[in-house]
């Protein structure tokens, strides 16, 4: 499931969803949601491009942010680089040598180095926190922020073969741009491990190390680690965006165009088109949505309320475009009963093009009372003929006729006939032959309609 702002799409029924239908590859797909399909596409390329330069613009703001190209500090403070043995444990070899070593630092960063040393009694009487003392020692000796001071110290009495040694660092402001973390945190580690190595190192020895372990790359441009982890997670979160970006955009396009199907729920009807082969959902769609080619009636036994394309039919059967009760009904027309023909409304069985007839017998362009007529004359009773009235069992002149009723030049069994045909039973008409009772001009008829 998925969607914005209130928007909840899903594949299965969910109270308050209506059924929704699309296409692809010529099959239809389906889905529920609490909206209507997106109007219109959204596109996709201008979005690519914003997100593109918001994501180089970010990488360009932490490049500037962690980017660092480090310069010597300006010597406009009373620089230095001594060391300072107030615990007395460093011989005067070594201290000459670790002395050279922080020049050398002093060279290269501006940063003046001071080692100082003592016992721990002479802070732990009076100080929380090496931190502490390291902090106070830093603010009565300097006067600037360009000083880095190591400050080491141990028991005054040694306690059999462990040393309890302590080490500090304070660094002033203005060196952090040289000493950042990364930095000191490298010179952390490597002094412990020397200061670990007791036997093969001594303290002035791990701290002259510990010194010459940084300086190679300490002035070197370059990105922190930190740095780089910040970057690289602020282009997975970017490039995530974007691609989350590009589903949502992705998915509103394929939505549009999709359409509400006739229920929500059960079977919706299908068919495949017969010059395609796309499948097609009923109740929907005018033509094929894949080729436009027109659609096949709905078939029988659909539940109530599908119909043929646009229209409702009550009953088992229905035309395009037209609403009919009953069982049949025409193109254009409405009938009430079974049977209809185009263009016309009849009331009974039966009804003749632009006409309408009450009862069951009706004839082209003229309205008769009974159940004989003749084109263009109104004839009342059994029996009429073309130009005369002939009463009882009267012939027509120059004929003789056995039965009721004759006609001219003809000789008919029964009771009626008519001109230049011979009809058995009641009723002819011409150039016709009829089985039964009434029938109509060019038309064979069984039974009376």
């Amino acid at each position: 499931s998925g969607g914005g702002s209130g928007v909840k799409r899903s594949r299965r029924y969910f109270p308050g969803s209506h059924r929704y239908v699309y296409y692809r590859d010529s099959h239809p797909i389906y889905y529920y949601s609490n909206s209507a399909p997106p109007r219109k596409k959204k596109k996709l390329v201008p979005r690519l491009i914003l997100s593109g330069v918001a994501l180089l613009a970010v990488n360009a703001f932490l490049f500037w942010c962690d980017f660092r190209n480090p310069k010597k500090l300006v010597l406009d403070y009373p620089a230095e680089a001594r060391v300072m043995d107030e615990a007395g444990i460093i011989p005067e070899s070594e201290e000459r040598e670790l002395t050279n070593t922080l020049r050398e630092f002093l060279d290269l960063t501006g940063i003046s180095p001071v080692v100082l040393t003592g016992k721990n009694e002479d802070w732990m009487q009076y100080y929380s926190s090496m931190e502490n003392y390291a902090y106070d020692r830093y603010v009565n000796l300097f006067d600037d922020e360009k000083h880095w001071l190591i400050v080491y110290t141990e028991p005054g009495s040694a306690s059999g073969n462990f040393n309890d040694w302590n080490w500090e660092g304070m660094q002033g402001n203005d060196t952090d741009y040289i000493l950042y973390e990364e930095k000191t945190a490298d010179f952390t580690d490597h002094l412990h491990k020397l200061l670990l190595k007791r036997s093969d190192y001594s303290v002035a020895g791990a701290i002259d190390g510990a010194f010459r372990y940084i300086m190679p790359d300490l002035m070197k441009p370059g990105f922190t680690m930190d740095g780089m982890t910040t970057l690289l997670m602020g282009n997975a979160i970017g490039l995530f965006l974007i691609g989350s970006m590009v589903i949502g955009v992705i998915s509103n396009n394929k939505l549009v165009g999709a359409e509400r199907c006739a229920t929500d729920q059960g079977v919706s009807p299908e068919d495949t088109c017969e010059y395609c082969g796309g499948v097609y959902v009923h109740g929907i769609h005018l033509s094929c949505p894949h080729c436009g080619a027109a659609i096949k009636p709905m078939k029988q036994g659909y539940p109530a309320g599908f119909g043929t394309p646009n229209q409702s039919y009550a009953g088992n059967e229905g035309y395009p475009n037209q609403g009919y009760a009953g069982n049949a009904g025409y193109p254009n027309q409405g009938y009430a009963g079974n049977a209809g023909y185009p263009n016309q409304g009849f009331a009974g069985n039966t009804g003749y093009p632009n006409q309408g007839y009450p009862g069951n017998t009706g004839y082209p362009n003229q309205g008769f009372a009974g159940n004989a007529g003749y084109p263009n004359q109104n004839y009342q009773g059994n029996t009429a003929y073309p130009n005369q009235n002939y009463p009882g069992a009267n012939g027509d002149p120059n004929q003789i006729y056995p039965g009721n009723a004759g006609y001219q030049n003809q000789n008919y069994p029964g009771n009626v006939g008519y001109p230049n045909q011979n009809y058995p039973g009641n009723t002819g008409y011409p150039n016709q032959s009829y089985p039964g009772g009434p029938g109509y001009p060019n038309q064979n008829y069984p039974g009376g309609s």
